[in-house]
């Protein structure tokens, strides 16, 4: 059987703070979680973009639910001043949770690779394979030594280890694709 929770103090779990906080402690704390978890910060990784977007629309709903029964609080001691206006609600609260499939949407959009593991994951086959030339053009120069079967060894050793990493990384995108 589950039990409610109430919202107040989900809030406040939320946010890190004990209930009863002054409002300094909640605008602090708000900051730095704002600091630590805004998507924009996790931008080049996918799936942390996806929790941090996850997490800051939760922050962004307790700290407005915190708001808010501030607000009611402030209102409640001024009872004796003019009615205030109804304050504004925060953006947060007018937006729903996203599903996983919006999710997985968002994540394919964005792409799973850097520019920098994309050119990694390239130089990683194409530099051995480009070397693997290097022993046997030596040896083709005019004043040059005759090819032996040392050189032809070690450019067979480097095509054939660029040729098992290409065809690897290929393997592997197929698979890690094919689990989706």
């Amino acid at each position: 059987m589950t039990h409610p929770t109430d919202p107040i103090a989900r809030a406040y779990a939320i946010i890190g703070l004990r209930p009863g906080a002054s409002a300094q402690q909640l605008k602090q704390q708000y900051k730095q979680l704002v600091k630590t978890w805004h998507p924009d910060r996790w931008a080049n990784d996918p799936a942390n973009y996806a929790e941090a977007s996850q997490r800051m629309r939760a922050i962004n709903e307790a700290y407005a639910t915190l708001h808010r029964l501030r607000a009611a609080d402030n209102r409640s001691e001024r009872r004796a001043a003019p009615a205030p206006q109804q304050p504004v609600e925060h953006w947060s609260t007018s937006h729903r949770s996203m599903t996983d499939e919006e999710l997985d949407a968002i994540v394919r959009a964005i792409g799973n690779e850097s520019f920098v593991s994309m050119a990694l994951k390239f130089a990683s086959w194409s530099v051995p394979m480009a070397l693997s030339w290097v022993p046997i053009a030596s040896t083709m120069s005019v004043e040059s030594r005759p090819t032996t079967p040392r050189d032809w060894t070690i450019s067979a050793v480097l095509f054939f280890t660029g040729l098992f990493v290409l065809l690897s990384q290929i393997w592997s995108k197929r698979q890690s694709s094919g689990s989706k």
